[in-house]
């Protein structure tokens, strides 16, 4: 089996894991008595908890073997604390296991895109021909998830992502690392990161608009129940959206040459203040709102299509993970403070009025990628 077969199955695994766990956490919380203020508060700190160890992570993966490697007992690590969240149902044993998951589990993400990136251009391949596998995964685990949690509840469910997540490392251990570039030996810094003004730029835009986008996510859940929805709703909702995405990702890959891809966020920054309007409407009832969440798999699909495969043209493979990872970690910020605080501005002024607030933001932000991409339009086009 080729190297690059084993990524694709190790992308589908490691996603199918994350299905059946991450988009859960609030449902399960709520399932064992916590408030929306506590839920917002523990799902708040656990992007901040990662915000203090990615730095470490970005300074000890210098090299493609160092990342594959750190993911591999990262895996091994995250499948032991998500069976020791099962195991008691209190405030703050739930937090303290949280915050650690956060500390193994919340730079992965960049980590893992700044691998696969360059295991898709070793084989004259991209990102996204890869990172579908992940998405395929994502949506059959969010069908089947909901399903399996009410036969043996969720905290069997837990039980099988970690299962999954100890798999993933062993995949990790027969993947081969990708080939270093020579310019990956040369010693990068952060100082060369921040001090380039394109990727400064372009990280402003990114994490408030990707930014926003998931701290609607992880209250969309919370939303549709407190409209009388059953969770099995939200399992459907995540097979819409993340089909969508699929469907998109398959055509921005099959168009690759074709497509300017700076102006695809154009598209993906519409598409998310359109289905924040519809989320803003307090009258709007749960079938509305969840056919307005599919419009995500849009957005989400072209973040994952642009972001990394710039990130890599504008910074070079010796600086590419750091700024991926210095995305993360500026976002985990954003999106923490949000979140910490969303539980409490629900209480106060409602689900519609919260989503509302995220509209302004992000419509502020999409006004900035105009002055942005105008205003750097020859340089953008000839990197990408």
């Amino acid at each position: 089996m080729s190297n690059l077969s084993k990524f694709k199955i190790l992308t589908f695994i490691r996603y199918f894991a994350e299905s059946l766990f991450f988009p859960f956490i609030s449902l399960y919380l709520q399932s064992v008595g916590f408030k929306t203020s506590q839920i917002g508060m523990m799902i708040g700190l656990i992007p901040l908890a990662g915000l203090i160890v990615n730095p470490i992570y970005s300074h000890f993966c210098k090299s493609y073997k160092i990342t594959k490697n750190t993911l591999l007992v990262m895996s091994l690590i995250e499948a032991g604390l998500v069976i020791l969240l099962t195991l008691n149902n209190s405030f703050g044993y739930c937090l303290t296991l949280l915050i650690l998951i956060a500390v193994i589990s919340s730079s992965n993400f960049g980590l893992i895109d700044s691998l696969l990136t360059k295991v898709a251009i070793d084989n004259s391949r991209t990102f996204s021909s890869i990172r579908i596998f992940g998405s395929t995964a994502y949506m059959i685990g969010s069908f089947v998830a909901l399903y399996i949690a009410k036969w043996i509840t969720y905290n069997g469910l837990f039980y099988i992502a970690a299962g999954l997540f100890a798999i993933t490392s062993f995949l990790y251990f027969i993947c081969s690392s990708p080939m270093e570039e020579e310019t990956k030996k040369e010693s990068g810094s952060f100082k060369e990161v921040i001090s380039n003004r394109l990727f400064i730029l372009y990280l402003v835009f990114y994490v408030l608009l990707i930014g926003s986008m998931q701290i609607g996510d992880d209250f969309f859940a919370l939303y549709i129940t407190s409209k009388g929805a059953p969770d099995v709703y939200y399992s459907n909702t995540m097979l819409g959206f993340i089909f969508v995405e699929i469907v998109t990702m398959a055509i921005l890959s099959k168009f690759s040459d074709k497509i300017p891809k700076m102006k695809l966020f154009f598209i993906g920054g519409g598409v998310l203040v359109l289905r924040l309007v519809l989320q803003a409407m307090p009258f709007m009832n749960v079938y509305a709102l969840i056919a307005s969440q599919l419009l995500r798999g849009i957005t989400w699909a072209i973040a994952l299509f642009v972001s990394s495969s710039f990130v890599l043209k504008i910074l070079g493979d010796k600086n590419a993970t750091r700024g991926i990872m210095l995305i993360m970690m500026i976002q985990q910020i954003y999106t923490s403070l949000f979140k910490f605080a969303g539980g409490y501005i629900i209480e106060m002024i409602g689900y519609a009025n919260f989503y509302l607030i995220i509209l302004i933001i992000v419509v502020i932000v999409y006004v900035y990628y105009f002055w942005f991409y105008f205003n750097n339009k020859q340089i953008l086009n000839q990197k990408f």
